[in-house]
Formats: C-alpha cells, sequence, structure tokens
C-alpha cells in the first residue's frame, strides 16, 4: 500500500489509482464484466458558477448544518457572498476587469464555494436518476463514478 499523494502531488491519477486500489474494498468486489467506470471534468466550474444558484446551494448547505443555530443570520452570510462575487476586480495587461461571473480561483472562498455547489448539483442529478452509481467520487471538479447494469451511457 503507498502513501497517499502529499500537498504537493495533486495529480488527479494518482488520486483515482489511489480510489481503486485499496481505500475502496467494495468497489474492488463490485468491479464485473457490466461495469462501467466514468470519469467527468467540469470545465472551468469556478468561472461557470451562477451566483444566484452558488449563493443558494451554500446557504442552504448552511442552513442545514446548523439548523436553527447559525453563527450569523442566512440573509447576511448571502449578502457577504454577493458581496464577494460582485466586487471581484482584477488586472490583466494593464487593463482593469470586473469579473461578473463565477467566482475567481484566488478568493479565499471559492473552493468551498466550488464543491458546495458541485455537491448541490450532484445531489439534484443523483435524485433524479434512475440508475445510481456504485461509487461516486469527487476532487472539486473532477468526477469518477462506477455504474452496473447500465446498457448505454
Amino acid at each position: 500500500m503507498t502513501d497517499p499523494p502529499n500537498e504537493y502531488q495533486h495529480s488527479l491519477t494518482a488520486y483515482f489509482s489511489l480510489w481503486l486500489s485499496h481505500e475502496s474494498p467494495t468497489l474492488r468486489t463490485r468491479l464485473t464484466e457490466g461495469t462501467f467506470l466514468v470519469s467527468l471534468d467540469v470545465t472551468s466550474l469556478y468561472t461557470n458558477i451562477p451566483h444566484e444558484e452558488g449563493m443558494n446551494a451554500v446557504c442552504r448547505a448552511y442552513e442545514n448544518f446548523y439548523g436553527d443555530n447559525t453563527p450569523i443570520p442566512t440573509q447576511s452570510l448571502r449578502e457577504i457572498l454577493k458581496l464577494i462575487l460582485q466586487e471581484n476586480s482584477f488586472e490583466f495587461n494593464d487593463n482593469n476587469y470586473l469579473q461578473i461571473h463565477g467566482t475567481a480561483m484566488g478568493t479565499k472562498v471559492a473552493v468551498a464555494f466550488a464543491n458546495i455547489f458541485m455537491s448541490s448539483v450532484e445531489t439534484e442529478i443523483l435524485s433524479h436518476s434512475n440508475t445510481k452509481p456504485l461509487e461516486w467520487k469527487r476532487y472539486i471538479d473532477d468526477t469518477e463514478k462506477s455504474l452496473n447494469g447500465v446498457t448505454k451511457l
């Protein structure tokens, strides 16, 4: 058994290799002739998250996690997120720009925002899907899943 990749080895191949080798004994026993391994990548996730949908997903997750004991009101969280998302300016080639869609990769909220949004999208997709994956793994915008009994993808 190899050590998992450290913080400097963010190799998706290594991540999924570990997943397929020893981190998922249930998957190893279920890989049969009819099993499909599917890998997906969301193109330009950070810059393609609609602000309103992303804020809704974060606020739902916040309320689900804290219930009635939220540290700050949900509306305040929404206003903070709106400020972060709508007031994101940057400089490129000596020109100033205001990013009006998605989130910038460099902001401190970007990774959590993207993960919560993706979790919301996955939950919605899986709740309406007749075919449930045996396993579903995601690292931010890259997913790996295994499906049994699928005749067509």
